[in-house]
């Protein structure tokens, strides 16, 4: 038999590991419900949000993370990993901010905030000033997701990765086939760095699924292939809306203001870049390497390369589909060189160019090299009139109609016939300048997020006072 001393020391025991187990797992309120999620006040909270990842959460503050201990080593640990121990529970960060968070593990991959999202949603979160270093699929909001919906979500600050798949908000999204991702109002600001391959300023790849609404500034530097102002490689689907990117970005092959390559059924659409580009093949303004149709959207950046280098795409192969498009920065290369597109395989319809173009070999004024597509109401024009009466450097396809060289005032002679079916719902025209096109986009930096979650008792610590009373009523 023991001992009332001895059984009175096992029951405080359990006591103390009991209170121990609470201050873990416990939150400021809620139990984890989706009509009464736990609430989140600091980074302890949100960092014991691992400990269930099925449960729902919300931000009641603002969050400091750059504390002890997770300010140092390798920082914090991300919520979720793989796809078996992925999270499933939702996040609303009712556009609080959380600050200054750091990972720093070059051999860690899955990296960011989350590590992986599996068939859930997060909304309405803000991270400032993050400094997330990581191996593959690393983003600063999320590695990794697969049949997930992330929106009104704004990252800044600096996102690195030793691996494939860097995105400052995203490192990859979905898989082959998948389409059921949806991504809106999205931004990130400052500096995202790659040294392999698949590298973009919001997202480093994706696959199917929608991005609307969002955007990127900053710089972006990859020291490989599939870099991009917006999305680094994107392919099987994906459309973009409404979307934009500013600044620079830079790779080695596949670069692009908007996307470094896009492949397979997507579109962009309604969108634009003004990103510096560089880099030394396959580089455009918009798109370095494209096979989707492009529609109502335009880049401004200046574009320097090597081969297959235009204003708005690189290499344009079948199914890149353009309409109503434009770009107007320099382009300068070495060869298949075009102030729009520097190698084209697919009809181009109302679109112009207004940058200088330099060269050695297939440099045009609007083509580089004109392999297919025909070529209809389309024009290029620049100051330095150079390359001399050269449209298309290399012409392969007879069909192509013939653009012109001219004068700014061409475009508002009603004597133009072709002018004409410039539809005025998607141009506005101006004798002060070249048409633009009329729609305006600017992304929202909030949200209404949900209304005011009221404080409730933690069931946990309710417990725990029971408990405390009950041990006193004993042993006392």
């Amino acid at each position: 038999m023991y001992t009332k001393s001895q059984i009175r020391s096992m029951f405080l025991l359990l006591f103390f590991l009991f209170f121990s187990v609470i201050l873990v797992y416990s939150f400021a309120g809620g139990d984890g419900s989706l009509g009464n999620p736990y609430q989140i006040t600091n980074c302890s909270d949100l960092q014991n949000m691992s400990f269930d990842l099925s449960a729902n959460y919300t931000l009641n503050n603002n969050i400091d993370c750059g504390v002890s201990p997770f300010n140092t080593g390798a920082g914090f640990k991300p919520i979720g990993d793989l796809s078996t121990n992925a999270f499933r529970g939702n996040l609303n960060g009712n556009n609080y901010e959380i600050q200054n968070l750091y990972i720093n593990n070059v051999s860690l991959s899955y990296t960011g905030l989350f590590g992986y999202l599996l068939n859930t949603s997060i909304s309405n979160i803000v991270l400032t000033n993050v400094n997330v270093t990581g191996s593959s699929q690393v983003g600063g909001l999320v590695g990794r997701i697969i049949n997930s919906n992330v929106s009104n979500s704004y990252v800044t600050g600096q996102v690195k990765g030793t691996g494939v798949n860097v995105g400052g908000v995203i490192g990859k999204n979905g898989f082959v086939g998948d389409l059921n991702n949806y991504f809106s109002n999205l931004g990130f600001n400052g500096i995202v760095n790659g040294t392999s391959i698949s590298i973009g300023g919001l997202i480093g790849r994706s696959y199917g699924g929608n991005l609307d609404n969002s955007y990127f500034i900053g710089n972006v530097y990859g020291n490989n292939d599939w870099v991009g102002g917006l999305l680094g490689r994107a392919q099987s689907g994906l459309k973009i809306n409404n979307s934009y990117s500013e600044g620079e970005v830079s790779g080695l092959d596949h670069v692009g203001g908007l996307v470094g390559s896009f492949l397979a059924n997507g579109f962009i659409n309604s969108s634009y870049s003004s990103m510096d580009v560089n880099g030394v093949n396959y580089l455009g303004g918009l798109v370095g390497y494209n096979e989707v149709s492009i529609e109502n959207s335009y880049a401004t950046g200046n574009v320097n390369g090597s081969n297959y280098v235009g204003g708005l795409i690189g290499f344009n192969g079948y199914y890149g589909v353009i309409e109503n498009s434009y770009s107007t920065g320099n382009v300068n290369g070495s060869n298949n060189i075009g102030g729009l597109i520097g190698m084209n395989s697919e009809n181009i319809t109302n679109s112009y160019s207004t940058g200088n173009v330099n060269g050695n070999s297939n440099v045009g004024g609007f083509i580089g090299y004109q392999w297919a597509g025909i070529i209809d109401n389309s024009y290029w024009n620049n100051e330095s009139s150079q390359p001399r009466n050269m449209s298309i450097g290399f012409n392969n396809n007879a069909q192509s109609a013939t653009v012109i060289q001219d004068n700014i005032s061409y475009f508002y002679n009603s004597n133009n016939p072709p002018m004409v079916n410039w539809t005025s719902g998607i141009w506005t025209f101006s004798e002060l300048g070249f048409p633009v096109l009329t729609w305006a986009f600017v992304p929202s930096s909030s949200s209404s997020g949900l209304v005011g979650i009221f404080p409730v008792i933690n069931p946990l610590i309710l417990v725990l006072v029971l408990f405390g009373i009950i041990s006193f009523l004993l042993f006392a």
